[in-house]
Order: structure tokens, then C-alpha cells, then sequence
């Protein structure tokens, strides 16, 4: 039996925080099924070299959240450049992941907002390792090109800078 035939629903039931209720080919099983593949693979890893990459990960927190909300102007001038992107909205979000960068996507009830998040990871070509920025909006595709435009257009793709805004109300 190879790696991927052992992820079966019978190992699922192993894990009980892992909900099995839900059919073969759907994206609750596709998901329960990569949360065992990631658990099995840092088990395999703990065994061949000792190092528990879970734990390591623990201890590392050294993050840093970048507020930055868009002025009046700017969301003026990011409605324009959303009609002028929108059908790149995949190009955009590749290119970025490839300088080192993921994204996140949220919904949140109380506001009923989609919250996008767009994260350095901790690698050398990333400019913002470590550090996080959240854009939101009613549309989840919105959401996710806010992101974008922080990232490629304020910033220019570059190193996300702290600088003086304009204070708001409320």
C-alpha cells in the first residue's frame, strides 16, 4: 500500500478532531484528507531527523501585522485599477505568491465581510518576511484585489513601509 492509498477513511476515523461526515470527492474530504497528509509528513520527518518541525514552529513567533486602510483617494483609484485587473485577478495572485508571498481568504459574520490577507513568508526574495496585511470587503474577489493593489500599487511589489496617514473618524 502506497502513501497516498493509506489516506483513507478509515485513517480518518483515527483522528477524531477530523470530521468524517462527508463524501468521497468533496472539498471537506479533499481537506480532512491533506490535514493527515501534513500530519504523517511531520511525523516522518520527526522520525528521520529528530527535529519536530510543529514545535519549531511554535516557538518562531515573530510576526508583524501591517495596518494600512486605504484613503478616499485611494479607494477612488482602486476601483479604477479592480475594472482594469479583475480578469487578472490569477496572473496578479501568482506572480505575487512567486516573490514569496500567500494569501488567505475569510468570512467574517458579525461584519459580513470577506477578509484577504496577503503574508511574506520567511524567504530570502520575499521584501516583507514575516509580516501580514488585511484588506476587506463584501465581495470576496474585492477583497483579494485590495490586497493586490496595497501590494503592487501603493508599494510597488516592494517593502510595505509604515508612513504618516491622515487620521480618521471613529
Amino acid at each position: 500500500m502506497d502513501f497516498l492509498q493509506s489516506l483513507s477513511i478509515g485513517n480518518l476515523r483515527k483522528y477524531p478532531q477530523i470530521p468524517f461526515k462527508f463524501k468521497p470527492g468533496s472539498h471537506a474530504y479533499s481537506s480532512a484528507l491533506a490535514i493527515v497528509a501534513v500530519n504523517r509528513i511531520n511525523r516522518m520527518a520527526y522520525w528521520l531527523t529528530g527535529d519536530d518541525v510543529m514545535a519549531r514552529k511554535k516557538d518562531k513567533i515573530d510576526w508583524t501585522l501591517h495596518n494600512r486602510p486605504l484613503t478616499e483617494k485611494e479607494l477612488k483609484a482602486f476601483d479604477t485599477w479592480y475594472e482594469q485587473n479583475i480578469e487578472d485577478i490569477d496572473t496578479h495572485l501568482g506572480n505575487t505568491c512567486l516573490q514569496g508571498f500567500k494569501f488567505s481568504l475569510s468570512f467574517d459574520d458579525r461584519s459580513g465581510s470577506f477578509i484577504a490577507t496577503i503574508t511574506g513568508k520567511d524567504v530570502e526574495e520575499c521584501p516583507n518576511p514575516r509580516t501580514s496585511m488585511s484588506s476587506w470587503d463584501r465581495n470576496f474577489d474585492s477583497a483579494l484585489m485590495m490586497c493586490l493593489f496595497k501590494h503592487m500599487v501603493i508599494y510597488s511589489g516592494d517593502v510595505w513601509t509604515v508612513e504618516d496617514l491622515p487620521p480618521k473618524r471613529g
